[in-house]
């Protein structure tokens, strides 16, 4: 039993930065640490953020001190989060921004989860796999397509969870022989 149609793969789980309102660059904060070029509170536009919400040195954001940008994947969550507050021209007070970057920063861990239970089900096409993982991957795409106001903290930890736990539990069938 396959987790979805590999159409719906594609397009729940891949990033598409047009649709999107630059969620990344603003609702994270950065440490310069871990590959951000400067430390940056969360909920501030990133200093490279253009007004269309464009990065101004995404066509070398590792030789601009941004190597860990260039290696991020939302996994659909931005422009999910943008869709669902509006789309990428939409115009926000600050409350209902504050929600939006609560939702996306959400959104980011669970589409993370069900990114890495496809990736698991492909890894390995059993279908004692699949029935494990089809589960809790309906289940995280079902509640990220519901009404952020639906996707509380709490549900998005249990859900995260249980995606994991999934993962735990076919991690040995995973395993490479030794």
């Amino acid at each position: 039993m396959p987790l979805t149609p590999p159409h719906d793969l594609q397009h729940d789980l891949q990033h598409d930065c047009t649709q999107c309102m630059a969620l990344c660059c603003v609702a994270p904060s950065f440490d310069a640490v871990q590959g951000f070029g400067y430390d940056k509170p969360a909920h501030t536009a990133c200093r490279h953020l253009a007004t269309n919400h464009r990065c101004q040195v995404h066509g070398d954001l590792a030789g601009a001190g941004f190597p860990a940008c260039a290696a991020f994947d939302c996994h659909g969550a931005g422009q999910r989060a943008t869709a669902q507050f509006g789309g990428p021209q939409a115009v926000l007070d600050a409350p209902t921004r504050q929600r939006l970057y609560a939702h996306y920063q959400r959104l980011v861990r669970l589409h993370g989860v069900w990114y890495l239970l496809h990736v698991a089900a492909e890894a390995h096409r059993d279908a004692t796999v699949q029935a494990a993982l089809a589960p809790a991957a309906q289940r995280l795409a079902a509640a990220s397509a519901q009404p952020p106001h639906t996707l509380t903290e709490v549900v998005a930890q249990q859900l995260q969870q249980d995606g994991l736990a999934a993962l735990r539990g076919i991690a040995h069938r995973l395993r490479l022989p030794r």
